[in-house]
């Protein structure tokens, strides 16, 4: 018999039986949630679980389209055309950009929101009446939609094949590719930094300097379960590792009964043990979720 995906509202309502404690409230219903996310997160840091390898795509480049304010697209490549005082409105521009006209060039520090979900460029340089085109460039990526725990490998899509792209550790990046903008295809990433919700945001190197996909394979980074319907991305047979070790930090900790405490604590080691055991003795060709990674989207993200 198949085991049921057990959601936050059942896997607490199978706890308030076991505590006798029909429809908690208040302080109980809070701590059995936070044990439930503590046991969560205790099991996912445990190991590299093979359950949780996954694979999404982004593309590294969204062509701009004609607009007012005088957005152009020349052959492919995103340039912006200033007037003397008059912005841009621009989709997905944001943080990590970089604008370029001849050898001077500026970086985005933010983009100012418009009620048609646009954002304005506000980078003003005057030209009298002079139009100058600026080409625009993005140097950061963040992908939080994927949920990146941590990145396994790294490839870009070009004319229908993947290529590895090799890792560079921050200083030799910034030093090869940021100071000197000479846009090309990638062949390097790296992470420059890591937001405040613990996402990695990706530099690639050279900068792109056309639209490519870019296919990540990584661990995905269990979120918390907030909402009722929220489920673990364990398999549902484990879930009920979830419930023994929120049972050992209720006892020890809520109810201080350390004999219940001790027991469910025993439960949950063995229960990690035999998942370990289960996820070791998987297929080692990796088997990413979610089939092949899409080819029509772009989920380019703005950088915060």
């Amino acid at each position: 018999m198949a085991e049921m995906t057990q959601t936050l509202a059942s896997m607490r309502q199978s706890i308030e039986r076991k505590v006798h404690a029909r429809d908690a409230t208040g302080p109980l219903k809070s701590a059995i949630d936070r044990a439930i996310n503590d046991a969560y997160s205790r099991i996912m840091s445990f190991n590299e679980w093979v359950w949780s390898q996954a694979e999404g795509a982004m593309l590294t480049y969204a062509p701009l389209t004609e607009a007012d304010g005088g957005v152009l697209t020349p052959g492919g490549a995103s340039y912006i055309r200033l007037d003397a005082a008059v912005p841009a409105p621009i989709d997905d521009v944001g943080s990590g950009w970089i604008v370029q006209a001849s050898t001077r060039r500026s970086i985005v520090s933010q983009g100012t929101g418009a009620d048609d979900g646009k954002l304005t460029l506000a980078l003003q340089w005057p030209n009298g009446d002079v139009v100058t085109s600026y080409a625009l460039y993005c140097i950061a990526y963040n992908p939080s939609s994927l949920a990146i725990g941590k990145v396994n490998t790294v490839l870009i899509e070009d004319e229908g094949s993947l290529t590895e792209l090799d890792f560079l550790d921050t200083p030799q990046f910034s030093e090869e590719y940021l100071d000197d903008i000479s846009p090309g295809k990638p062949e390097y990433y790296t992470v420059l930094r890591y937001s405040s919700a613990g996402y990695p945001l990706f530099g690639l190197g050279p900068i792109p300097d056309e639209q490519y996909q870019i296919v990540f394979r990584y661990y995905r980074r269990p979120l918390a379960l907030v909402n009722d319907t929220d489920s673990p991305i364990l398999p549902p047979q484990w879930h009920h590792a979830i419930e023994e070790g929120a049972l050992e930090d209720l006892f020890g900790s809520f109810f201080q009964d350390q004999y219940q405490a001790n027991r469910h604590s025993a439960q949950f080691q063995r229960t990690l043990r035999a998942m370990l055991a289960e996820s070791q003795a998987t297929t080692r060709s990796v088997h990413y979720l979610g089939g092949a990674p899409p080819r029509a989207t772009n989920w380019q993200e703005r950088v915060d």
